[in-house]
């Protein structure tokens, strides 16, 4: 039975939690038609899930107490307007599409079934084994069972690092200087240190920080009052789990202080890798949204009881599924539900996190490396859908069941590079779509990641988001929206994902269906900050690559009254033609009609294009599109390149009017087999060394 995500309390007094209902029934279900009888193997095992609440209603009047049990708990859980004969019970957290438009209903979530453990009757039953939440995230009970998942963290899980101290940070915020709450910053100098981290959104007006002129009142004490709201619930964490420093952004890092930024930025990944926990303010918006919260009445457990003549009780528990940061489907309600995993800082702070403390608006949870849980326990141990954040691209290879630290670390310690291929692009899928504050924090907001990885690829440089050894797989990006524009100011060469704002994937081209390749990238350069090489680019950024070449024309598509319509879903609003014949399905990188502003050009109607063949995949011929560029001014024609005996810079002057390349987008063309593209039959390429930019 499916219930309206965010739906109000409509159904009163059966609200409330652990309401227990007792029914006799006198005739023992033998071979229910309906339920199974909760069979535990066989096509039964889930049929009592596709059953409408008419159906278990009718069996349970013919006498099958397990119809009786269910029924009862879906009419505690859902509300009467949504007890149609049509429904059908989904068992899961799961985003049902309504058959209409997508604004003729709304999502819709599942109800939990499950029982408490310890009775003997349900051993061999498929009914689960949940936990009913403590209610409020502030309570002893919540902080008791953090306390629980730290210890078992530390003593049994040796990938997680155990508890030894690490070196700290620059700067941390010791948390227990007297007998008031007031804070203050500290300097540790690289001490050792067992420290927490924070990982939350900024948000808001108003945010306390530390700046070059404050930095000695921080030092000295930071008052109570004058902390936000989600710093005050953290270090109240903090306090609680026995732990003294923690590490806040705003307040660790000089925020008017450049060369303190980007020190600190460059140390990200120790940072919350050496952590001894990160606690996060999952449901949050901004600073004063806080951690604490208390469980939404829609999601309390309601307990079921039926009597049989002289057998014993049956007990069940039923709620509606409560929403997880880690469902399989990210949708835009999950979205809503956890805002914190929406933005782009804070995916490597997950990642590289060693275990994570998850504050949601109903319940805690915990990742590690080891391990995924919830209070309820209705997010892991029964269907597998692990906390997995509510990434809009994750899901690009198809759905994943998996935990995402556990996951990512199997991939750094083995020693498969396509693995390790097929992580990076996962990350550029799932990073790429999520929200930043600041344009040109893309690479600095993933340097920290991108250096974890550095360490796991040997002899590998990384080029402004993409690796130097698989460059020839990873330039085969694909932006998802056509209607995205450049970034207000340039932030990294076209032939990278992160010259466009729109999110990116690799699936056309995956590079385990590449069965020929055709490029190969002869040199090449990317100028990095004297701070850190894995975070912001500067100009000029350059590749040299070798390939066959074909000329076309890129078009705009018609303007008819289908396309229109086509075009509010999403479709494709440019076409690349060969002899007047549109080829193929094309991906533009960004808007192409856009006027020219900062670092975007527009590309008029019938512009000529390169066509630069990359790959051949079972299927497709991979193309990266290309227009041609007229250098002039001296700035324009001056190479940065390194010199690898030397490891010093040197500068090439190109002549006036040489040509280089700026990628547009990727063309996908279906061959059949080992058939040639549809216009290799009539044209020559032109096998060209040349200069992308």
């Amino acid at each position: 039975m499916l219930l309206p995500f965010g739906a109000p309390n409509l159904w009163g007094d059966k609200a409330k939690k652990d309401t227990e209902s007792n029914v006799e029934s006198n005739v023992e279900p033998i071979g229910c038609p309906v339920c199974g009888d909760l069979a535990t193997e066989g096509t039964n095992m889930d049929r009592w899930k596709r059953r409408s609440i008419l159906e278990l209603e009718a069996s349970a009047k013919e006498g099958c107490k397990y119809c009786l049990l269910i029924s009862k708990g879906i009419r505690q859980c859902v509300p009467e307007s949504e007890l149609t004969d049509s429904s059908c019970l989904q068992n899961r957290l799961a985003r049902v599409l309504p058959r209409g438009s997508k604004d003729d209903a709304p999502n819709r979530y599942g109800i939990c079934m499950f029982q408490l453990g310890g009775d003997e009757h349900w051993n061999e039953k498929k009914v689960p084994v949940c936990a009913i939440p403590c209610g409020d995230t502030s309570v002893d009970a919540a902080m008791d069972q953090a306390k629980e998942w730290l210890e078992e963290c530390i003593k049994d899980h040796d990938s997680c690092g155990g508890g030894n101290e690490k070196p700290a940070p620059t700067r941390l915020i010791d948390v227990s200087i007297d007998h008031t709450k007031d804070v203050r910053l500290v300097e540790l100098n690289g001490s050792l240190s067992c420290y927490s981290c924070l990982s939350h959104c900024w948000g808001g007006n108003g945010s306390i920080t530390t700046t070059k002129d404050n930095m000695g009142e921080r030092k000295d004490r930071i008052p109570w009052s004058a902390l936000c709201l989600t710093f005050q619930d953290a270090i109240m964490v903090v306090r609680r789990l026995g732990l003294r420093y923690i590490w806040i952004d705003s307040l660790c890092i000089v925020q008017d202080d450049k060369d303190d930024w980007a020190r600190e930025a460059a140390r990200m990944a120790s940072i919350y890798e050496n952590g001894h926990l990160t606690i996060a303010a999952t449901r949050s918006a901004d600073h004063d949204g806080g951690c604490f919260s208390k469980t939404n009445p829609q999601f309390e457990t309601h307990k079921v009881s039926v009597s049989s003549l002289g057998k014993d009780e049956l007990t069940l528990y039923f709620r509606q599924m409560m929403p997880h940061c880690g469902s399989i489907l990210g949708s835009p309600e999950q979205i809503v539900e956890f805002p914190l995993l929406d933005r782009g800082w804070v995916y490597q702070e997950r990642i590289l996190s060693r275990r994570v403390l998850h504050f949601q608006n109903n319940e805690i949870s915990w990742e590690c490396m080891c391990r995924t849980v919830c209070e309820c326990k209705d997010g892991t141990e029964i269907y597998g859908a692990y906390i997995r954040p509510p990434y809009r691209h994750a899901g690009s290879f198809g759905p994943r069941l998996v935990e995402p630290k556990r996951d990512h670390y199997s991939v750094l310690v083995a020693k498969s590079l396509p693995r390790k291929i097929d992580r990076w692009h996962e990350i550029v899928q799932e990073y790429s779509g999520l929200k930043i504050s600041y344009q040109n924090d893309a690479l600095p907001a993933l340097a920290g990641l991108a250096r974890q990885m550095h360490r796991h690829r040997d002899g590998d440089a990384y080029c402004a988001g993409l690796w130097n050894l698989t460059l020839d797989v990873d330039l085969l990006w694909a932006a998802e929206d056509d209607r995205a524009r450049r970034p207000d100011e340039w932030r990294g060469p076209t032939w990278s994902w992160v010259s466009t704002t729109s999110a990116v994937n690799y699936v056309e081209a995956h590079h385990r269906a590449i069965a020929k390749k055709y490029a190969d990238v002869t040199d090449g350069n990317v100028r990095v900050s004297e701070f850190d090489q894995f975070g912001q680019v500067m100009q000029p950024t350059w590749l040299k690559v070798h390939c066959p070449i074909f000329e076309a024309a890129v078009h705009y598509a018609p303007e008819d009254s289908n396309r229109k319509l086509e075009d509010a879903s999403g479709a494709a609003r440019y076409e690349i033609h060969v002899d007047g014949s549109a080829v193929g399905e094309f991906h533009a990188d960004y808007d192409l009609k856009a006027a020219r502003g900062g670092e975007e050009t527009c590309v008029p109607d019938g512009f000529e294009v390169d066509l630069a063949l990359m790959a051949k995949t079972y299927n497709k011929y991979v193309y990266v599109v290309l227009i041609r560029i007229n250098l002039w001014p001296r700035s324009e024609r001056e190479l940065v390149g390194s010199d690898s005996y030397s490891s010093g810079l040197f500068r090439i002057l190109l002549p006036f009017g040489t040509v280089v390349r700026e990628r547009i987008g990727l063309l996908l063309v279906t061959h059949v087999r080992d058939t040639v593209s549809v216009f290799h039959e009539d044209m020559e390429p032109i096998e060209e060394e040349m200069f992308w930019r």
